[in-house]
């Protein structure tokens, strides 16, 4: 008979292993992204503050310097095809494991329906166009450093005709991402304002090679350390991988795997962090604010352990557009959002139910830890 642990305590382990309970120290900044296994960073503006929200003392350039001085974290698209900060020297396992499975799919998409969901060149057939010639115009062109979407534009138009130039204006990263599926591109520092690419090969150090086992036991193995308990169903949502690939992963490590169950479903858990699930001790933890697209709310296929099903819309919401939230115990007890003057933060809280003082003071606290990031005044609305 299975070991039945209380949906409380697993969400405090999660919690513990994602730095929301104890916040890292801000040297420590690489080594959270390492633990937590990427950052989502579709908004860079959103991936800051999910690591705000976890180590103490962050301020706006340090992950900045990270990725454009140290080159220690790596922007690209990874997990779920979306984009995210890796760890550099963990760029190889992820690129064999999660992003290298994506090309298949990538090449589908489009040949048979490509471009034709943007409108502005929706009379555009993409299997008339070379994407491999477009792409190879590409890697030549980032053979000179970080280029814009608008610089790349004009490099095609010239290189290929003006035909296809909407593919990049509209479909920058549509196209490009077969290119850093292949691991030979990722974004580089903006110019101006604007984003980049750059050729991994130029700007990374030497990668050391690893195999696709390997890499996916490896990815696996740290993604339980991170969201565990959880299941192959869970991994596969997390991943972006398809069940048929997840299965023989999970297979490989069995072993190593001990089930336990919550709520009298099964999950799996890796067997050396089992004891230190079972020393967590139910308590109450602080309120921690949480912005767009949080890590926490992603590692998992349902979401019902944070977001109960009368509120699930309100974090949930169209267009895979996930909105802040105020987390307690590891549930979400509301959203917020926020307004920034040119003196102070506005932080307007708006709870599902209502908050004791306490509650209130913390997300004063978070407010002020807030204002101290973007060196402001803080302020705290809470809506009734």
């Amino acid at each position: 008979m299975t070991e039945e642990i209380s949906q409380e305590q697993v969400n405090l382990f999660r919690m513990d292993r994602q730095f929301l309970t104890n916040r890292a120290s801000r040297t420590q900044l690489v080594s959270v992204v390492e633990q937590v296994c990427g950052i989502q960073a579709q908004m860079p503006a959103a991936a800051q503050l999910q690591l705000w929200a976890r180590v103490d003392g962050l301020k706006p350039n340090d992950v900045n310097k990270a990725l454009w001085d140290s080159k220690s974290l790596l922007r690209t698209w990874c997990m779920r095809g979306t984009a995210h900060y890796i760890l550099t020297r963990k760029f190889p396992a992820y690129l064999e494991a999660i992003i290298k499975p994506r090309i298949p799919r990538q090449k589908e998409w489009l040949e048979k329906r490509g471009m034709r969901e943007f409108g502005e060149i929706s009379k555009i057939d993409p299997a008339q166009h070379d994407f491999e010639a477009i792409n190879q115009t590409v890697v030549k062109a980032l053979s000179k450093g970080p280029v814009t979407r608008d610089e790349m534009a004009d490099i095609v138009e010239k290189e290929l005709g003006p035909e296809v130039r909407p593919w990049v204006d509209t479909g920058y990263y549509i196209v490009t991402k077969l290119l850093a599926y292949e691991g030979k591109v990722c974004f580089g520092p903006d110019l101006n304002g604007k984003s980049t690419l750059v050729r991994t090969d130029q700007w990374l150090p030497k990668q050391p090679s690893v195999t696709q086992e390997t890499a996916e036991n490896t990815i696996l193995t740290n993604y339980l350390r991170c969201y565990g308990p959880a299941t192959p169903q869970d991994f596969s949502a997390w991943s972006g991988l398809k069940m048929n690939t997840v299965k023989p992963i999970w297979e490989r490590i069995s072993q190593q795997l001990i089930e336990i169950t919550i709520n009298e479903k099964p999950a799996w858990i890796l067997a050396n962090d089992l004891d230190l699930l079972r020393k967590i001790k139910i308590s109450s933890q602080p309120v921690r604010l949480l912005p767009h697209f949080d890590i926490f709310l992603l590692g998992h296929k349902d979401k019902t352990h944070i977001v109960d099903e009368t509120h699930y819309k309100q974090v949930f919401k169209k267009a895979a557009w996930i909105a802040p939230i105020i987390l307690f115990d590891g549930r979400a007890i509301g959203t917020w959002k926020q307004k920034r003057t040119a003196k102070k933060v506005i932080v307007i809280a708006e709870p599902f139910v209502s908050l004791t003082k306490s509650k209130i003071d913390d997300i004063e606290a978070e407010t002020q830890r807030l204002a101290d990031y973007f060196e402001l005044m803080p302020e705290v609305k809470v809506m009734s």
